[in-house]
């Protein structure tokens, strides 16, 4: 009897070590003993919620960015869901209210963006249902600080995650973005630049220079921009409105994205001069850079080129 007993234990034993490998591999949230929630998420890399708001920066989503609602539950519903989104400005109120928040932030301008619908259908038997937000990126200020924190705002009676339940998209401001005059002068194979351009040289063009956080800017560098979609990244110190230490460089995915297109850095971007203009008030306009590069093209060509920019 002792021999069956010792036997029966082990059986046991055994069925609970192999319950438990079963419960630890699975890697999805258990929902078997919760209330359903509803949830944003977006298809690729999710950004909702406060966790992943460095993810929802306006500038570095496309002009068109999908998500959906999903209905985290362990079964589906037997009947359609209807649910409701839209824009909660006390969010941004009391985002701003927090003294842990540095950046304070207006609400978008309704001009700058459309939402394709605010109600949809989680279908019996389904679980999500998609929207859209619209950016019209030309349109949004570069030197403000905006938010637009889209929410779940009506469930139909569902429990609303209270860390997933909005997206905060958001639009850091910058003093020195804005429109530019850019000019760009290009030497092929040269040794240096004491002569004139000897390729594409253009002046006075109309561009953007949009922030890429409060104290960096994304210069278009026109050569790079061309081949590879690669900017130049431009950061100072704003001391209340006192400008100082300007530093022209590749950041780390700009550096990645030159090698994947082949190119070899041969002197990596430096501000050649720079000039500080206006005021506040007429957001810094006559402000100038000129930034110098030197690259070797996929084809090993040699190319110096320079780049002014001049604030309208």
């Amino acid at each position: 009897m002792k021999k069956i007993s010792l036997y029966l234990s082990a059986i046991i034993l055994t069925g609970v070590f192999f319950t438990s490998c079963v419960k630890d591999r699975n890697v999805g949230p258990d929902f078997s003993n919760t209330d359903p929630v509803l949830e944003l998420r977006t298809p690729i890399s999710n950004i909702a919620g406060l966790a992943n708001f460095g993810r929802a920066v306006i500038g570095n989503l496309p002009d068109e960015e999908q998500f959906y609602i999903n209905l985290a539950s362990a079964n589906t519903l037997d009947h359609d869901l209807n649910v409701t989104i839209g824009i909660d400005q006390s969010l941004i109120d009391t985002y701003n209210a927090d003294d842990n928040n540095a950046v304070k932030y207006e609400l978008l301008p309704d001009s700058d963006y459309v939402l394709t619908k605010t109600t949809g259908t989680i279908v019996k038997g389904q679980r999500i249902d998609s929207f859209q937000v619209t950016f019209f990126k030309d349109k949004i200020d570069p030197v403000h600080n905006y938010m637009l924190p889209v929410s779940i705002t009506d469930g139909d009676g569902i429990l609303i995650s209270g860390n997933q339940g909005t997206i905060w998209f958001h639009a850091i401001g910058n003093p020195l973005a804005g429109a530019y005059y850019q000019s760009f002068y290009r030497w092929n194979d040269v040794p240096d630049t004491t002569g004139p351009p000897n390729s594409t040289v253009f002046e006075d063009e109309l561009v953007g220079v949009s922030p890429i956080n409060s104290n960096t800017l994304d210069l278009p560098e026109s050569y790079t921009e061309t081949f590879a979609g690669v900017g130049v990244s431009l950061s100072f110190t704003n001391n209340a409105g006192v400008f100082s230490d300007f530093d022209a460089f590749f950041d780390d995915n700009q550096a990645a994205a030159m090698a994947y297109y082949g190119f070899t850095i041969i002197t990596a971007p430096k501000l050649i001069s720079y000039e500080v203009a206006g005021n506040a008030s007429n957001h810094y306009a006559g402000t100038r850079f000129r930034i110098y590069l030197e690259v070797l093209n996929s084809s090993g060509g040699n190319r110096k080129v320079v780049d002014e920019f001049v604030k309208q």
